[in-house]
């Protein structure tokens, strides 16, 4: 866990349905929601902004977002636990 900081928000477990936690760095513009506990065995960039960590299996471990408010949701595994968790942490995502 990181230090207490203005830039940085955190949602812990079961904060949002579909979501083990979830974090936003206002400093990099940058956040992480995480869907499972489980290792990251891999990843698979959507584009520029959108990152998908993934299982051995292929299942979705995690979604990292390079600005977030910008960065467009559609097409991402987990979209409404994924949009939830944003909102959670005071990001509005791009329609």
């Amino acid at each position: 866990m990181r230090e207490s900081s203005p830039s940085w928000r955190e949602l812990g477990p079961g904060a949002v349905p579909g979501v083990a936690g979830a974090t936003y760095d206002a400093l990099a513009d940058a956040a992480y929601v995480r869907f499972w506990d489980a290792p990251v065995a891999g990843c698979r960039e959507i584009d520029e902004r959108r990152v998908l960590d993934l299982a051995a299996d292929g299942r979705v471990v995690g979604l990292e977002l390079l600005g977030p408010s910008r960065a467009n949701l559609a097409g991402v595994p987990g979209l409404g636990p994924a949009e939830a968790a944003l909102r959670a942490l005071g990001i509005a995502p791009a329609p």
